[in-house]
């Protein structure tokens, strides 16, 4: 069950991945106003004032979204958002389920109790006032045409929005905490009952643990430290076991060997002094504004940043 058709069709939560999802991008029904209106389209991810998003205009300080989706079998089914500007309500089949304020930052929701087999409809209203100056902001400008260092607003939904199911028991979070000077990586896993962790580097298993979900530690047996011109990444593996040992959840994230600090005026890497070469990223794209059109325009602009002499980036948001 993966669906990464459409627009954004990549994987939206590397950092914890499954391999089932239902990507919901694409076009919705759209509209503005204090009451719901639904009397034109948008292709989300892509807010109304993108060239992308079908719309390219600003549509006002309240939006409203609505799509039709088909549950698919799962014992619970969570509903993402990747990010919405500024102020989020969610319903799904009538009942509001979510709350969230804060345009840079994902939140979820459990729909299984709202679901029905076939033909769900969620509805999304956001609110983000042009002029309140008090909403952070980062660049984006308080009126209908940007001035200055400003560039134009996001309104409503700008990152992707997508469906994963669940088993019943299943990991909520994994959290990690690598550690470069002892050559191992600390955990906390929130979950119920047993579970095994597996830490690989190329492909080699260099590390494992198993045991009661909670806090843990991997001892690691090969120490490869992270930096920007050698960016070597461990893959971490973990999984949540029925009582009989059976692996009823798996989810995979990545991590790199790195110590950071200051000191004595200077910026430290991996114990040695390091000169940041630091290229100021507004985080604005052609066509998307704040939303990439892909992943290859990230990399790009990695990869253009590092042939000029490069070595991170300043993101101004």
């Amino acid at each position: 069950m993966i669906s990464g058709e459409g627009p954004r069709p990549e994987y939206p939560r590397p950092r914890l991945r499954r391999p089932d999802w239902i990507n919901l991008n694409g076009e919705w029904e759209f509209g503005a106003g204090s009451r719901p209106a639904f009397d034109r389209h948008i292709v989300v991810p892509f807010c109304a004032e993108s060239q992308l998003s079908g719309i390219g205009e600003i549509p006002g300080d309240v939006v409203w979204y609505r799509r039709r989706f088909d549950a698919p079998k799962a014992e619970r089914l969570a509903l993402h958002f990747g990010a919405v500007d500024y102020r989020a309500t969610v319903w799904v089949n009538d009942r509001e389920l979510a709350r969230h304020e804060g345009g840079h930052t994902p939140f979820s929701v459990d729909v299984t109790e709202a679901l029905r087999a076939r033909d769900n409809v969620l509805v999304v209203r956001a609110e983000d006032t042009l002029e309140d100056k008090t909403v952070p902001r980062g660049k984006q400008f308080w009126g209908r045409r940007p001035e200055g260092i400003f560039y134009t607003p996001t309104t409503g939904i700008w990152q992707t929005v997508w469906l994963e199911p669940l088993p019943a028991r299943h990991i909520r979070a994994l959290r990690i905490n690598p550690d470069l000077a002892a050559g191992a990586v600390g955990f906390e896993l929130d979950a119920d009952g047993r579970a095994e962790l597996d830490a690989s580097l190329d492909g080699e298993v260099v590390g494992r643990w198993s045991g009661v979900s909670g806090r843990g530690r991997i001892g690691l047996e090969r120490v490869v430290p992270w930096h920007p011109g050698s960016p070597r990444l461990y893959e971490l593996e973990a999984r949540l076991l029925d009582p009989e040992g059976k692996t009823v959840d798996r989810v995979q994230t990545y991590l790199g060997l790195r110590a950071v600090e200051t000191r004595d005026g200077r910026f430290w890497l991996n114990g040695e002094p390091f000169v940041q070469r630091l290229v100021l990223d507004q985080g604005y794209f052609p066509g998307g504004l704040l939303t990439a059109p892909d992943d290859d325009s990230l990399r790009r602009d990695i990869e253009l940043a590092k042939s000029l002499g490069f070595n991170g980036a300043r993101k101004h948001q």
